[in-house]
């Protein structure tokens, strides 16, 4: 009998441990250098989204302009929406974004809005819940919000340099109620009651910033099932004690990831870009440079108190964020933009400031008629 022979270049043969070891690591690193690409990519597309957001908000800008011969009030509205004698104790009236809304294909929700005869409060009135779908920015991974909660924006409205009275005519003080209402034009795009002409933008439509990106604080819902701000990285400081109009203060308070010292920013929920509807809360300035600390007057859940605040834009896009100019141009700005001596600055006064800013190119590209005639680099 013939005995059978193996060859064995036939063999089955599976792969050693070694083998498996190093197609996995190489398999790991391959990995490892897509991912970056791919999270760069989708970043990338998300941005893009942010930028045409704006892009948008600058053509309803311009429409209203043409429509209405000045730009749409930062807060104001007819009496019955709480701006009228009650400025500054209550909500403040309806935001700019109100009176855009015939300008960007929601000329219905507009309607709705002034049928209610009320102040834009989502307790009382589910118009004010609903959410504009270009009023956010999809890089933004804050906290989902409530469906008892107003529709949300970020993207804010320009004040300029002004910490204290946001929107008050520059250098005066607004005089609380129930004194006569306080309508004017503060140091930047917008103000109380009353819309800038582009003929007033001294300073160039191309050199001043009408809206800014801004990513929204995480909340949560305590034991009394009230919302409250986690203080992380994201948080909005709040304080009563001159912080919230000090640069200095306020980025002292300001720890970074662990949030703000003290603690106590639990008791602020109603932050910039919580309500879209609302003109207390719906303003920055151009103090602090972007994505830095964010400190406002204390409201203890409640919309009063909103006239003083240090709230630079910021955005969860790696390095900067992206502003809209009053000429429609969406523009990048670096996070290390000259703010000159701005970090430094101690309480700023009832009046607010006048002239040239002291927050160097960004707090002049901030105002309309500072005269600084600066630009971005």
């Amino acid at each position: 009998m013939e005995r059978a022979t193996v060859n064995p270049w036939n063999s089955q043969r599976g792969f050693t441990l070694v083998e498996l070891l190093v197609v996995i690591a190489i398999i790991g690193v391959m990995v490892g250098l897509l991912l970056p690409a791919v999270q760069s990519a989708r970043e990338s597309g998300r941005r893009s989204t942010c930028s045409n957001n704006l892009k948008q908000f600058g053509i309803a800008l311009h429409a209203h302009h043409d429509s209405k011969g000045a730009l749409p009030y930062g807060c104001g509205g007819p009496s019955w929406s709480d701006f009228g004698t009650t400025y500054p104790d209550t909500a403040g009236g309806f935001s700019g974004f109100v009176p855009m809304l015939p300008f960007c294909e929601n000329n219905e929700l507009y309607d709705r809005i002034i049928a209610t005869g009320t102040r834009p409060d989502p307790g009382t009135q589910a118009i004010f819940r609903t959410q504009v779908a270009n009023g956010l920015c999809p890089s933004d991974a804050s906290s989902p919000r409530l469906a008892t909660e107003a529709g949300r924006s970020n993207y804010l409205l320009s004040t300029g340099d002004k910490l204290v009275q946001l929107l008050c005519e520059e250098g005066a003080v607004c005089a609380a109620a129930p004194a006569t209402t306080p309508i004017g034009v503060g140091r930047g795009l917008f103000g109380l009651n009353r819309g800038v002409r582009f003929k007033d933008v001294t300073d160039g439509v191309s050199k001043t910033i009408a809206m800014a990106e801004y990513s929204f604080s995480n909340l949560y819902t305590d034991a009394s099932n009230y919302r409250r701000t986690v203080n992380d990285a994201h948080a909005t400081g709040s304080y009563v004690d001159g912080t919230e109009r000090s640069p200095r203060n306020c980025r002292a308070a300001y720890l970074g990831d662990t949030g703000y010292n003290p603690a106590a920013n639990g008791m602020e929920y109603i932050v910039p870009g919580s309500n879209m509807y609302a003109g207390r809360v719906i303003l920055f300035n151009t103090m602090l440079r972007p994505n830095s600390a964010v400190c406002v007057n204390r409201n203890n859940l409640t919309t009063s108190a909103w006239q003083w605040g240090t709230i630079p834009p910021r955005s969860r896009h790696p390095g900067g964020m992206q502003v809209m100019f009053a000429d429609g141009a969406v523009l990048w700005i670096a996070d290390t933009i000259d703010n000159g001596t701005a970090d430094s600055y101690g309480l700023q006064g009832s009046a607010g400031p006048t002239g040239a800013s002291i927050a160097g190119v960004w707090g002049a590209l901030g105002t309309r008629n500072g005269g600084e005639g600066s630009s971005l680099p």
